[in-house]
């Protein structure tokens, strides 16, 4: 054990030995060289014919691995989660039903809703004011990659639509990336209008 050694976890350990109960943890430990590694630890107590406890049994595995993929899960969750928070896009999920199992990004707001408000939802009901959208969710649950832009209020969104596939190749639900480029459109709609002022300048002055 060392620095960064959670001390509730051998609290736990030590615990479990006092009142005679098993318990199983995982626990930061060091080796001599002050490299760290992960075990899981599994203590059980023996006892007797009287039910007195006599002696324990220590089972140690090696989880450093798997403790160390989590970490990398985690860190790479705080990224996205830091790019879906301050970027105006929408990241969902919907299984092979059209119920929606994860709706995330800042661009949610433009479309009325939180992170998340909408899961449990069938998209076929959300959108039916929009039936693009269910459309091209209809296509990508039969295994069309999709990429569309899509109108909802005021607001336009660049939509991909990806169908995800199980060992069996079977199409087990959709997920989705969507760009909030409202502002980007408007600004070359009036780039557009622009054009044609100077351009009517230009007829007229010839």
């Amino acid at each position: 054990q060392g620095e960064d050694t959670d001390p509730e976890t051998v609290a736990t350990m030590r615990e479990a030995i006092d009142q005679d109960r098993p318990t199983s943890v995982e626990v930061l430990n060091y080796r001599k060289d002050g490299t760290p590694f992960w075990n899981q630890v599994e203590i059980m107590p023996v006892r007797d014919d009287e039910g007195e406890v006599t002696n324990y049994l220590g089972f140690q595995r090696g989880v450093t691995q798997r403790k160390t993929r989590e970490q990398r899960l985690r860190e790479e969750q705080q990224r996205l989660d830091t790019v879906l928070s301050n970027m105006p896009v929408v990241l969902w999920q919907i299984d092979e039903d059209g119920v929606v199992t994860r709706s995330d990004g800042r661009a949610l707001a433009a479309l009325g809703a939180e992170p998340d408000e909408v899961d449990g939802e069938s998209v076929f009901d959300l959108f039916g004011d929009h039936p693009t959208i269910p459309d091209h969710c209809r296509r990508a649950l039969d295994g069309e990659s999709v990429a569309a832009t899509v109108q909802a209020g005021e607001t336009t969104l660049e939509s991909y639509y990806e169908p995800m596939v199980d060992d069996a190749g079977e199409v087990t639900g959709v997920v989705g990336l969507a760009f909030d480029i409202t502002q980007r459109v408007a600004r070359e709609r009036e780039l557009e209008r622009v054009k044609e002022r100077f351009q009517r300048v230009f007829e007229q002055s010839t």
